[in-house]
């Protein structure tokens, strides 16, 4: 029998095509695509949460700045207050220590300005690293309008990604079934070499070749089957994450809803409680301007009156902030 030679060569051009791949191509498609939806869904519920940092920032930033405002009102009050008891002391209605009194009392208004002023400096400077903007350009912070009507419903961006991420283990596990359906390809292949398609022959010769090819991978040793149990319970393990999330969000807002009846009574006490405080001043003042009260008598009087002036403001702060919680936790935009 003849012998073929020991040496061969070969250049050739091997095309192949898929004819049918029992849908993997569109499923990868599939998945590739939900997945690239749920990572931008992540970016978006990311973002929501530094939505409840900038909140919190802006609010403690806003009761400054009205606790600001009660401060300048009462500095007014007392400095017109030092003009009447500097002329009461050269009268002789008043003593040189009800006078020093109340100059104390204002030195220890400037501080609480002092304080407050840094406070809101703090505040505004974390607030544009929030914002990602100069603090010098954000104006004066305005308190929220409380609407009417609480607001309603669920919208939180959480919510879809869930959705979507069950999306993507449903579609992993379509994935996985599809990878054991059988595949069909044509192939062909052109090229000159020695041998060609004689294998005995020691001649340089052009071949071609036509055909198709199937396969089927009937056995993986259950690889596919625990890959399918896998996702099975990542699904089971995000359904309980969701659920355990939305009893988190009933419980938030039945907590805000409670918040918001309390502080609407307070603020309603406060009001009374400011126009008595306001008549007890008055009095005191005119009472001081007689001589027959002391200086630190009406200072009582009228701190009592700044507190409770800064307790309205806690109040509204409050509700303000607790009607922004609420819209923040239904995902009100």
């Amino acid at each position: 029998f003849p012998s073929p030679a020991r040496d061969q060569y070969r250049l050739f051009l091997d095309i192949s095509q898929v004819l049918y791949d029992g849908g993997l191509t569109r499923q990868r498609k599939a998945l590739e695509k939900l997945q690239a939806e749920a990572e931008k869904q992540q970016v978006g519920v990311s973002l929501y949460q530094l939505r409840g940092m900038v909140n919190q920032v802006f609010f403690t930033v806003l009761f400054f700045q009205e606790q600001e405002r009660i401060l300048l009102l009462v500095d007014t009050l007392l400095r017109q207050r030092l003009v009447v008891a500097e002329s009461s002391v050269l009268n002789g209605v008043m003593s040189l220590s009800g006078l020093k009194s109340l100059q104390v009392e204002l030195l220890k208004l400037e501080q609480e300005k002092a304080t407050v002023f840094y406070q809101i400096l703090s505040g505004r400077a974390l607030l544009g690293e929030l914002l990602d903007t100069d603090p010098g350009l954000i104006g004066e912070l305005v308190p929220p309008e409380v609407p009417p009507v609480l607001p309603e419903g669920m919208n939180r961006p959480e919510i879809e990604w869930f959705g979507l991420k069950q999306q993507v283990l449903s579609e992993s596990a379509l994935l996985l079934r599809t990878q054991r359906s059988p595949r069909l390809n044509a192939f062909a292949q052109a090229g000159y070499g020695r041998p060609g398609l004689n294998m005995l022959s020691e001649e340089f010769e052009t071949y071609a070749l036509v055909g198709a090819r199937i396969s089927w991978k009937v056995f993986d040793w259950n690889q596919n089957r625990r890959g399918r149990q896998i996702l099975t319970v990542q699904s089971g393990r995000l359904q309980l994450q969701e659920e355990a999330f939305m009893e988190q969000i009933r419980l938030n807002v039945i907590g805000h809803h409670a918040t918001i009846s309390k502080l609407n009574d307070l603020l309603e006490k406060d009001r009374k409680i400011i126009r008595l405080r306001q008549e007890i001043t008055g009095s005191a003042s005119s009472m001081l301007d007689e001589g027959t009260i002391t200086a630190t008598e009406y200072l009582l009087e009228l701190n009592a009156e700044k507190q409770s002036r800064i307790e309205e403001k806690i109040h509204q702060v409050q509700l303000a902030r607790e009607v922004a919680g609420l819209k923040l936790e239904q995902g009100e935009h």
